[in-house]
C-alpha cells in the first residue's frame, strides 16, 4: 500500500501532513522588520511567585507555602534577521494588553534594559515594522490591535487557524527557549507527559520570580543572537540584523507624544476648571481649557507609564498633548511615583508638602534602585489598566503638595527604603492563595478603548466609578 496512505490511517491528518508536506525556500523577505511574527509561549518551568531576597529569609516550612506558577512568554520575532525584537514575560494570561506592551518594545532601544539585567552585548533593534504576523488567537483579531497596527503603518497578516508552519520562525524560537534557556534550574515542566514521567516540578522548583526576566534576557541577548542561526547559513541573528540595516534603512519608530497616542494607557477622567488629574497630578493646557468651556465631560486619556510629564486627551476629533502643572515630573515613571506616594504614606503626615529639589533627588534615588529598574525595564512589571489607576488613586488618602521650596518632607526619606508589602503585590507576588476574583477569566477586549466609538466611550464612561473631585490648587501651582 502507499506509504502516504498508511500514515494517514495511523498517524491523523495534520500529523501525516506535517511530516509528509514538502518543503520550499520560504518568504523573500529583504529588510528587517519587513515582517515579524509574534506569538505567546506559556513557560516550561514552575516558578516561585516571590522574589531572590524574600525567598532566602524563609524558613522550609514558609517555602513550602510559596505559591508556584508557570509564567508566560510574549515575543516578536524579526523573521529575516531572526532577531528577537520583543519580549515580555508577565504573570496575566495573554490579552490585548500584553501583546500591546510587547509591540511597544519593537519601537524602543533595549540596550538599557539589557545593561541593567548584565548582558555583554547591547540589544539596540528596534524600528518600525511593515508587517505583523501573529496566530487567530482572539486578542490579536480584536479591533483594539488592527487600529494598533494600523496607526503604526504597519499591515496584519492573520494565517489560517492551525497553520503553526505559516508562522514557524517564532514557533521555533519557543523550542528553543524551551530546551535551552532554563536549562540549569529544575522545576521544568517539560512538553509533555510522558516526556515528564515521574519528574516532582512542584518540589524541585527554585527560579523566583524576579530571576525569570533575568535568566531569559541573558540567554536571548547573549547566547541565542551570538549562536550561528541554520536559517541563516551559519550567520548569527546579531550579524544577521546589522547587514540587513546597513543595505536597507529602517522605518524610524514612533516617539515621543506619538508613540504615546499610540501605546498610551487608556484612562477616563472628569474634566474640570484645573484640568484632569492622574495618580493626584495635574495635567492643564489652553485647548483642555477651551474643551471645559464646551462642555463638562469625563474624558478619554492615554498615559505613558514611563513619562508623567504628558497626557494625551482625546478632544472628539484628534489627540492633544497636555503637560503637567509641575515640571519635576518630566521623565518621572509611574512606578517612581507610585513608590514615592508609597513612601510618603508612612511617613504619617496630615499634608505632606514636598520641595521642587526635594522631588528631584528622590526620584534621582530610586533611579538607582534594582527594583525600580526591574520595573522600568518592563520585562516582568504587570500590565496596567484603568481599573489598577483607580486603585492606586483611592489608596491616596494624603494629600501631597509641590512647592518651590521649603516643606515638611526629609531630603532622605527614600535612601534607606523599604519596599512596601503593596509594592510587591502590585507585581503579582503575594504569598496569600489567590482570591476568587484573581482566578476569573479576563476579558480580552479590556483595557483599551476606540476613542471614535461613541456608544463604547459612553457605556465604559457610565460603568467608570467616579472619581471624588480633588481641591482646588494652592496659590504655589502646587500639587495635591
Amino acid at each position: 500500500m502507499n506509504e502516504s496512505f498508511v500514515a494517514l490511517g495511523r498517524e491523523g491528518k495534520d500529523k501525516t501532513s506535517a511530516r509528509l508536506r514538502p518543503l520550499g525556500v520560504g518568504m523573500s523577505v529583504k529588510r528587517a522588520l519587513q515582517r515579524v511574527e509574534i506569538d505567546e509561549w506559556k513557560i516550561d518551568w514552575r516558578t516561585l511567585l516571590t522574589i531572590m531576597g524574600v525567598w532566602q529569609k524563609l524558613t522550609k516550612e514558609q517555602r513550602k507555602k510559596v505559591p508556584k506558577e508557570r509564567l508566560y512568554i510574549t515575543a516578536v520575532i524579526d523573521y529575516a534577521s531572526k532577531s528577537l525584537v520583543a519580549l515580555r514575560v508577565h504573570r496575566e494570561a495573554p490579552s490585548i494588553m500584553t501583546v500591546l506592551a510587547t509591540l511597544e518594545m519593537v519601537c524602543i532601544d533595549k540596550s538599557d534594559i539589557a545593561a541593567r539585567y548584565g548582558c555583554a552585548s547591547p540589544w539596540n533593534h528596534s524600528g518600525n515594522v511593515e508587517t505583523v504576523v501573529a496566530d487567530s488567537a482572539t486578542w490579536f483579531t480584536k479591533l483594539a490591535c488592527r487600529v494598533t497596527i494600523n496607526d503604526l503603518g504597519a499591515k496584519l497578516f492573520l494565517p489560517p487557524a492551525g497553520a503553526a508552519s505559516a508562522r514557524g520562525t517564532c514557533e521555533r524560537f519557543f523550542r528553543t527557549s524551551s530546551g535551552q534557556a532554563l536549562e540549569c534550574f529544575s522545576g521544568r515542566t517539560f512538553g509533555s507527559i510522558s516526556e515528564k514521567g515521574d519528574y516532582d516540578s512542584d518540589a524541585l522548583a527554585e527560579l523566583p520570580f524576579d530571576e525569570v526576566a533575568a535568566c531569559l534576557t541573558r540567554f536571548y541577548v547573549d547566547v541565542y543572537q551570538n549562536t550561528p542561526h541554520d536559517g541563516l547559513n551559519g550567520e548569527t541573528p546579531n550579524e544577521a540584523w546589522h547587514r540587513l540595516t546597513r543595505t536597507h534603512r529602517l522605518r524610524p519608530p514612533p516617539t515621543g507624544r506619538r508613540r504615546r497616542h499610540i501605546f498610551g494607557v487608556n484612562v477616563y477622567r472628569q474634566l474640570g476648571r484645573n484640568g484632569v488629574r492622574f495618580l493626584g497630578i495635574p495635567y492643564t493646557s489652553v485647548a483642555l481649557q477651551s474643551l471645559f468651556r464646551k462642555k463638562k465631560q469625563r474624558v478619554l486619556m492615554r498615559v505613558d507609564r514611563y513619562d508623567l510629564g504628558e497626557v494625551s486627551v482625546w478632544n472628539g476629533e484628534g489627540w492633544t498633548s497636555v503637560p503637567a502643572v509641575s515640571k519635576e515630573f518630566k521623565g518621572m515613571t509611574v512606578w517612581t511615583w507610585r513608590v514615592l506616594c508609597l513612601s510618603l504614606k508612612k511617613l504619617n503626615l496630615d499634608s505632606a508638602k514636598m520641595s521642587a529639589d526635594i522631588l528631584r533627588k528622590a526620584k534621582a534615588d530610586l533611579a538607582e534602585k534594582a527594583e525600580i529598574l526591574h520595573l522600568e525595564a518592563g520585562l516582568d512589571s504587570p500590565i496596567l489598566t484603568d481599573e489598577k489607576f483607580q486603585a492606586w488613586e483611592r489608596e491616596m488618602d494624603r494629600c501631597v503638595e509641590i512647592v518651590d521650596s521649603r516643606g515638611n518632607v526629609p531630603g532622605n526619606f527614600v535612601e534607606k527604603l523599604v519596599f512596601a508589602p503593596e509594592f510587591y503585590r502590585e507585581l503579582g507576588i503575594n504569598l496569600a492563595p489567590p482570591s476568587e476574583e484573581e482566578e476569573e477569566e479576563r476579558d480580552t477586549q479590556k483595557g483599551w478603548i476606540d476613542p471614535l466609538e461613541p456608544d463604547v466611550i459612553a457605556s465604559a464612561a457610565d460603568k467608570a466609578p467616579a472619581v471624588q473631585k480633588p481641591p482646588a490648587l494652592t496659590v504655589e501651582g502646587c500639587l495635591r
